[in-house]
Protein backbone atom coordinates (compact mmCIF):
# COMPACT_ATOMS: atom_id res chain seq x y z
CA UNK A 1 0.00 0.00 0.00
CA UNK A 2 2.77 2.43 0.88
CA UNK A 3 4.48 1.94 -2.51
CA UNK A 4 1.21 2.70 -4.27
CA UNK A 5 1.11 6.03 -2.44
CA UNK A 6 4.68 6.75 -3.46
CA UNK A 7 4.31 5.95 -7.16
CA UNK A 8 0.67 6.89 -7.59
CA UNK A 9 1.37 10.56 -6.97
CA UNK A 10 4.03 10.75 -9.68
CA UNK A 11 1.51 10.66 -12.50
CA UNK A 12 -0.10 13.91 -11.45
CA UNK A 13 3.26 15.41 -10.44
CA UNK A 14 4.67 14.72 -13.90
CA UNK A 15 2.11 17.04 -15.46
CA UNK A 16 2.72 19.70 -12.83
CA UNK A 17 6.50 19.70 -13.21
CA UNK A 18 6.33 19.78 -17.01
CA UNK A 19 3.98 22.77 -17.07
CA UNK A 20 5.94 24.42 -14.29
CA UNK A 21 9.04 24.27 -16.47
CA UNK A 22 7.13 25.52 -19.53
CA UNK A 23 5.71 28.48 -17.60
CA UNK A 24 9.03 29.36 -15.97
CA UNK A 25 11.05 29.30 -19.20
CA UNK A 26 8.24 31.06 -21.07
CA UNK A 27 8.13 33.90 -18.54
CA UNK A 28 11.92 34.10 -18.49
CA UNK A 29 12.11 34.49 -22.27
CA UNK A 30 8.98 36.51 -23.07
CA UNK A 31 8.39 38.76 -20.07
CA UNK A 32 11.80 39.14 -18.42
CA UNK A 33 13.71 39.20 -21.70
CA UNK A 34 16.44 36.74 -20.74
CA UNK A 35 17.45 34.69 -23.74
CA UNK A 36 19.32 31.49 -22.80
CA UNK A 37 22.17 30.36 -25.02
CA UNK A 38 20.57 26.94 -25.39
CA UNK A 39 16.82 27.07 -24.72
CA UNK A 40 16.11 23.31 -25.06
CA UNK A 41 18.83 22.42 -22.58
CA UNK A 42 17.68 25.14 -20.20
CA UNK A 43 14.17 23.68 -20.48
CA UNK A 44 15.62 20.23 -19.73
CA UNK A 45 17.40 21.61 -16.65
CA UNK A 46 14.09 23.15 -15.51
CA UNK A 47 12.28 19.82 -15.88
CA UNK A 48 15.01 17.82 -14.10
CA UNK A 49 15.27 20.39 -11.30
CA UNK A 50 11.51 20.47 -10.84
CA UNK A 51 11.38 16.67 -10.80
CA UNK A 52 14.20 16.45 -8.25
CA UNK A 53 12.65 18.89 -5.80
CA UNK A 54 9.14 17.51 -6.18
CA UNK A 55 10.54 14.02 -5.65
CA UNK A 56 12.24 15.11 -2.44
CA UNK A 57 9.08 16.72 -1.10
CA UNK A 58 6.94 13.76 -2.14
CA UNK A 59 9.37 11.24 -0.63
CA UNK A 60 9.56 12.95 2.74
CA UNK A 61 5.80 13.57 2.87
CA UNK A 62 5.07 9.89 2.15
CA UNK A 63 7.78 8.69 4.54
CA UNK A 64 7.13 11.03 7.48
CA UNK A 65 3.75 12.64 6.76
CA UNK A 66 3.38 16.20 8.03
CA UNK A 67 6.76 16.02 9.76
CA UNK A 68 8.36 15.32 6.37
CA UNK A 69 6.62 18.32 4.85
CA UNK A 70 7.91 20.48 7.70
CA UNK A 71 11.46 19.13 7.25
CA UNK A 72 11.31 20.00 3.55
CA UNK A 73 9.98 23.47 4.35
CA UNK A 74 12.97 24.08 6.63
CA UNK A 75 15.38 22.67 4.01
CA UNK A 76 13.91 24.84 1.26
CA UNK A 77 14.17 27.91 3.50
CA UNK A 78 17.83 27.19 4.22
CA UNK A 79 18.46 26.62 0.52
CA UNK A 80 17.03 30.01 -0.46
CA UNK A 81 19.75 31.70 1.55
CA UNK A 82 22.56 29.24 1.03
CA UNK A 83 22.41 28.30 -2.65
CA UNK A 84 24.04 31.55 -3.82
CA UNK A 85 21.16 32.26 -6.18
CA UNK A 86 20.52 35.74 -4.83
CA UNK A 87 23.93 36.79 -3.50
CA UNK A 88 27.44 35.47 -4.12
CA UNK A 89 28.38 32.92 -1.50
CA UNK A 90 31.33 35.06 -0.41
CA UNK A 91 28.91 37.71 0.90
CA UNK A 92 26.94 35.31 3.08
CA UNK A 93 27.68 34.41 6.69
CA UNK A 94 29.75 31.41 7.78
CA UNK A 95 26.73 29.11 8.31
CA UNK A 96 25.58 29.46 4.70
CA UNK A 97 29.15 29.17 3.41
CA UNK A 98 29.51 25.89 5.33
CA UNK A 99 26.26 24.30 4.08
CA UNK A 100 26.47 25.72 0.53
CA UNK A 101 28.23 22.73 -1.13
CA UNK A 102 25.76 20.25 0.37
CA UNK A 103 22.51 21.91 -0.66
CA UNK A 104 20.69 20.46 -3.70
CA UNK A 105 19.60 23.93 -4.82
CA UNK A 106 23.26 24.95 -5.16
CA UNK A 107 23.64 22.46 -7.98
CA UNK A 108 20.42 23.51 -9.67
CA UNK A 109 21.44 27.20 -9.55
CA UNK A 110 24.77 26.25 -11.14
CA UNK A 111 22.94 24.20 -13.78
CA UNK A 112 20.71 27.15 -14.69
CA UNK A 113 23.75 29.40 -14.92
CA UNK A 114 25.47 26.92 -17.25
CA UNK A 115 22.33 26.46 -19.35
CA UNK A 116 21.51 30.11 -19.69
CA UNK A 117 24.91 31.68 -20.10
CA UNK A 118 27.39 29.30 -21.68
CA UNK A 119 27.90 26.57 -24.20
CA UNK A 120 29.78 24.45 -21.67
CA UNK A 121 27.86 21.66 -20.00
CA UNK A 122 30.78 20.02 -18.21
CA UNK A 123 29.41 20.36 -14.69
CA UNK A 124 25.96 18.99 -15.47
CA UNK A 125 26.87 15.42 -16.28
Amino acid sequence: MQCQGLYGGYRSLAFVLFFQAVIMIGIMVSLVGLEPVDTPRTFLVAIVTSFAFMSMVHFFSVLLGNVGRFVMLILMTIQLGGAAGTFPIELLNSFFQAVHPYLPMTHSVNAFREGGNSHRWNGLV
